[in-house]
C-alpha cells in the first residue's frame, strides 16, 4: 500500500512540480536523484528510482516497473515503454534509445528479482523490443 502511494507521488512530482524542486521532493519521498539528474515529461511509476549525476530521461516515456538505477552519464531518450516487474540497471554512459519497448509478463515468470542492465557504454538504439 505505502508503495503504491510512493508510486503514485513519484509520478506527480515529475509531471507537475518544475525542475528545480523535482529533485528535492524525489528525494523526499525516498528516492536518491542526484540535481544534475535530469527528468522530463514522463510517467514513472516505480518503488526506488536512483538517478546519478548527468543521468537524463527524456520526455513521453512509460516507465513501470520495481526500480530504476542510472549511473553517472546515462540516459534514456523518448518514446520508449519499460513495464514489468523488474528492475533496470544503466551502468555508466549506457543508453536506450528511442521508441524501444522492454516488458516482462506478470503472470508466466512474473515472480523473482528480474533485472534488465546495459553495462558500460552500451546502448539499445531505435525501435527494439525485449520481452
Amino acid at each position: 500500500m505505502i508503495s503504491r502511494v510512493r508510486q503514485v507521488l513519484t509520478l506527480l512530482v515529475v509531471l507537475l512540480v518544475p525542475p528545480p524542486l523535482r529533485c528535492l521532493l524525489l528525494n523526499a519521498l525516498g528516492h536518491r536523484v542526484a540535481g544534475a539528474a535530469h527528468v522530463g515529461w514522463t510517467l514513472i511509476l516505480v518503488d526506488r528510482l536512483y538517478l546519478s549525476r548527468g543521468s537524463r530521461i527524456g520526455s513521453f516515456n512509460l516507465i513501470s516497473c520495481r526500480r530504476l538505477s542510472m549511473r553517472k552519464g546515462a540516459y534514456i531518450q523518448t518514446w520508449n515503454v519499460i513495464r514489468g516487474p523488474f528492475s533496470v540497471l544503466l551502468s555508466e554512459d549506457a543508453a536506450i534509445g528511442k521508441r524501444n519497448t522492454i516488458t516482462r509478463s506478470r503472470v508466466l515468470g512474473g515472480s523473482g528479482g528480474a533485472i534488465f542492465t546495459l553495462g558500460k557504454l552500451s546502448k539499445l538504439t531505435l525501435g527494439h523490443s525485449i520481452d
